[in-house]
């Protein structure tokens, strides 16, 4: 029996879906849309946790070490003190040297003017905890009697923190104002569905049908559009951010980097694509219902 009732509603929810198509065709595109703005604000957002992390693993200050200072272990020693540094790494005036020569390439002839001196300084390469104690880290080395020079690229970290916390803050505004949207577009084609369908659902009040007989119908038709909505708006936007991620690599094979890879993306977003579509049609069922059905 309550097997035939589930199928009766499921068959009323169809029937209330093709009757009004049009209405109901322009909310599954608006859910899309919405959707597909909330699928890329959280990604963003989890990209933007991601290229933070990552921001923490890179980010380095090179210190270069006064060559009448040769005493680097006790200089390590002391230099580790500071809990906020989580690694250091020494690099000898030789691999120091070594380096800038395969950097340079074909420019290192430049260097044959030193007559074969090593011109270059013993250096410690410094990795911190925080992204953000950089700053605060280097101006101490700086103070130090046995750097010459400190080196961390203030401006570019800078500009890269600001960049991380400004997109998580635009991915949390738009995802909470498209919920928002979502939930309202739901209310208003429910209530225009009822509208539409209010002699029916007075005559089944007249033979003393219960609400939930009445309202049912009504719930599984906004969670089958929402359904729709949410699978089509999961498909778009992998579909976009593979296109997106196979441009980046092609054309900028480092940027790819900082960015989530696809099978990730996938598992991250489907749970709070399809759990938000599934809230927001519960919801704007039970509103719209109880609003407008008395």
């Amino acid at each position: 029996m309550l097997m035939f009732v589930f199928l009766l509603w499921i068959k009323e929810a169809f029937t209330g879906i093709i009757r009004n198509f049009w209405w109901n065709s322009v909310a599954v595109l608006m859910s899309l849309i919405c959707l597909l703005f909330f699928s890329i604000s959280y990604i963003s957002g989890n990209t933007a946790e991601h290229f933070s992390e990552r921001l923490n693993q890179r980010l380095e200050i090179q210190v270069d070490i006064s060559d009448n200072n040769t005493n680097y272990g006790e200089i390590k020693e002391e230099v580790l003190e500071d809990n906020r540094i989580s690694n250091i790494e020494f690099v000898s005036k030789d691999d120091a040297q070594r380096n800038m020569i395969k950097e340079m390439g074909k420019d290192s002839d430049v260097l044959k003017i030193f007559n074969g001196e090593n011109i270059f300084p013993a250096q410690f390469i410094i990795k911190v905890k925080n992204p953000e104690d950089i700053e605060s880290v280097a101006n101490n080395l700086s103070k130090s009697p046995y750097f010459e020079k400190v080196l961390y690229g203030k401006e570019y970290i800078d500009k890269l923190l600001q960049i991380t916390g400004k997109l998580k803050k635009v991915g949390y505004y738009i995802t909470i104002a498209g919920a928002v949207f979502v939930v309202l577009l739901v209310v208003w084609v429910i209530r225009m569905n009822i509208e539409q369908r209010k002699d029916e659902i007075s005559i089944k009040q007249l033979i003393g049908a219960s609400s939930m007989t009445i309202r049912m119908p009504f719930l599984i038709e906004s969670l089958l559009l929402m359904w729709i909505s949410s699978i089509a708006a999961y498909y778009i936007f992998l579909k976009l951010y593979t296109t997106f991620i196979s441009y980046v690599t092609n054309e900028l094979p480092m940027s790819s980097l900082t960015f989530l890879d696809v099978s990730t993306v996938q598992s991250q977003v489907t749970l709070p694509l399809f759990g938000l579509a599934g809230i927001i049609g519960l919801l704007g069922s039970i509103v719209a219902t109880t609003k407008h059905l008395k």
